[in-house]
Parts: C-alpha cells; sequence; structure tokens
C-alpha cells in the first residue's frame, strides 16, 4: 500500500486499519526472534516476491513494507535485496532471508 493512510483532510482509518492488519500478519509469519539491527552489526533483508500474474505490485516497494513491518523501532541499519518479480499461479508467496552481520 502506498502513501500515508491518514494524512490528507479525510484521514482514511479503514485503509490505515488494513495496513495494520497486515503488518501484524508479517510479523507473525516469521519464525524465531529477529535480530536488532545495529550499525556494527546491520541485518539483511532479501526478499523474492512470487505473484500470481503480471498484474502485481513493485517487488521494492514490497521488500521495504515487509521491514517496515519487522522493524518498527527503525531500519536505519537494515539492507538487502529484492529479486525480479517471479511469476507462480497456483502458489503466489514471498519469501525471505534474513542475516546479521557486516556488510
Amino acid at each position: 500500500m502506498g502513501g500515508t493512510p491518514t494524512k490528507g483532510k479525510t484521514p482514511n482509518w479503514t485503509r490505515l486499519n488494513e495496513y495494520n492488519a497486515w503488518k501484524d500478519y508479517v510479523r507473525e509469519s516469521v519464525s524465531g526472534p529477529l535480530p536488532a539491527p545495529t550499525q556494527a552489526a546491520p541485518v539483511r533483508v532479501d526478499v523474492w516476491c512470487y505473484f500470481q500474474n503480471g498484474t502485481h505490485n513493485d517487488p521494492e516497494n514490497v521488500r521495504k513494507g515487509i521491514v517496515d513491518a519487522l522493524f518498527p523501532a527503525g531500519d536505519k541499519y537494515v539492507y538487502g535485496y529484492h529479486h525480479f518479480p517471479q511469476y507462480d499461479a497456483k502458489n503466489p508467496r514471498v519469501e525471505l532471508s534474513i542475516s546479521q552481520g557486516a556488510m
């Protein structure tokens, strides 16, 4: 979802609630504890998006939304990669690789 859902003359609370529910879903989908990103030990998040068809979101924006969900305290020391779009009509999904260490 792009843009800030509560800005403007009439805030879109429905959109904000949907976005917050999606971020909760992302956090619940990751097993185990996440490493805390620091300057000495940044966290790398790589993303592979498998879309159902050619009508889809930008993989870079998908990655950024996932990073925002997983690191709500800040992602200053989070970096990573997003693969070009992949397609799987029967099993659309997003796969993550999360690791910590110096770049």
